[in-house]
């Protein structure tokens, strides 16, 4: 996909300053989808553990709120920021 291409090609700009402008292609791309996985985690892992139930749940809504709910639980081990002081 074209539209996809610019942002594409910044990223591995952007993995070429923090890996050093001598980074081979495959280092950068590697570096690129270390990043996504970090970011949202393995999807060979939980894909199917993530997806909402289909037609099988009977109810979308309430399929769709346990997917939102397990999606947030997720998060929750984030630490909270600390308050600051105005």
């Amino acid at each position: 996909r074209r539209e996809l291409r610019p942002g594409f090609d910044e990223s591995m700009d952007l993995a070429g300053e923090v890996l050093g402008a001598r980074a081979s292609k495959w280092r950068r791309f590697e570096a690129l989808c270390q990043q996504v996985i970090g970011t949202h985690g393995d999807p060979t892992l939980d894909a199917v553990a993530d997806e909402p139930a289909g037609a099988d749940a009977g109810n979308d809504a309430e399929a769709l709120e346990e997917f939102l709910e397990k999606e947030s639980a997720r998060w929750s081990a984030l630490a909270q920021p600390a308050p600051i002081s105005a």
